[in-house]
Order: structure tokens, then sequence, then C-alpha cells
């Protein structure tokens, strides 16, 4: 494509989480032309990079391939300048940060909506949670969503690492289960 001479509707800046949502969405309109722009490299179905793949992906953070170098910002005007490693590379951070996919507990959502954050409440995100998943391991069980967008798989303790099982071992003789 000769991006100088086209025309879109939506130029997306950042093949991030949120971007690559935004763009997905967008072009889902056939006839909006929307455009999605990612400085780093991009990651296609099955040629996704080892050190990505990998559940344990330190590689990634001993060069400047898949995050912006010296990335600097400050917290408020008057505080030093910081180091903020991010993505750069289709997928974001999101690419590169292990790809865990957590979920705060029930309890935080029901705490925002109480305290008025309305459509917050457990209940009125779990659908969004749902619709957002394609849960490879519990399919369609009340809790997880088997046809959405982003693939959900667990590395079962058969697959950990044997630092993982230390770290788990620490945890639960720290009384945390």
């Amino acid at each position: 494509m000769q991006a100088a001479h086209e025309r879109f509707d939506y130029v997306i800046i950042g093949g991030g989480s949120a971007g690559c949502v935004l763009a997905n969405r967008l072009s889902a309109d056939p006839a909006l032309r929307v455009a999605l722009v990612e400085a780093g490299p991009d990651t296609p179905p099955g040629a996704v990079p080892a050190e990505i793949r990998d559940s344990y992906p330190m590689p990634v953070f001993c060069g400047e391939r898949f995050i912006w170098p010296q990335l600097k910002a400050r917290a408020t005007n008057s505080a030093p300048l910081k180091v903020y490693e991010q993505g750069r590379v289709m997928g974001g951070g999101s690419s590169i940060n292990v790809q865990a996919a957590n979920r705060g507990l029930p309890r935080d959502y029901d705490d925002w909506a109480a305290s008025g954050a309305a459509g917050w409440s457990w209940s009125e995100v779990l659908p969004w949670f749902r619709r957002l998943e394609r849960d490879l391991d519990f399919g369609t069980a009340p809790l997880h969503g088997d046809a959405g967008p982003v693939a959900i798989r667990r590395i079962f303790p058969t697959a950990w690492p044997r630092f993982c099982h230390a770290f788990a071992d620490g945890l639960r003789g720290s009384g945390l289960p």
C-alpha cells in the first residue's frame, strides 16, 4: 500500500491492545476506510517470534526490538524522569507482558459501582469479559466466553518451569493459596 496517496476515515496510531480493538471494531463497517499504524514489527499468526511466544519472555526486555528504548516520562511536573518500558510491536505491551490475562476480584468492581461508577459492578462487566474471551480451557463456562477475539489459555502446573514451582511453594509457605 502506498499510504501517502491513500485516504482514510480513521487513522489509528499505535497497534497496542486498544488500537487493535478500535481498528477491528471500526473496520467491521465496510463503508469505512481504517488504517492502523504501528512503529514496531508486525507479528502475524504463525510468525510470532519465539521470544514473544515464551511464557517468560525475558529476552524481549534485553534489546530494543520490541520496546521503545529509554522512553522517559514524569509522573508529575516536579517528579524526576523515569524510564517506562512500552511495547513497540503489533499488540503493544500486551504482546510482551507474558501475555497474562487478569481480572479484578468481583468485589472490586462492586465497590466501584457502590462508589458511583455506574455500569461497573461485577454483574455488569462480566458480559463484556465473556464477549472478549475465546477461552480455550473453559469455553462457555458461566464466567468465560468462547467466541471473543482474545484467546485465553492457562499454563497448568504440570507445564510450569522450576522457578514458578519455587515461587508457588513460597506463596503457600507464607499462607497464600
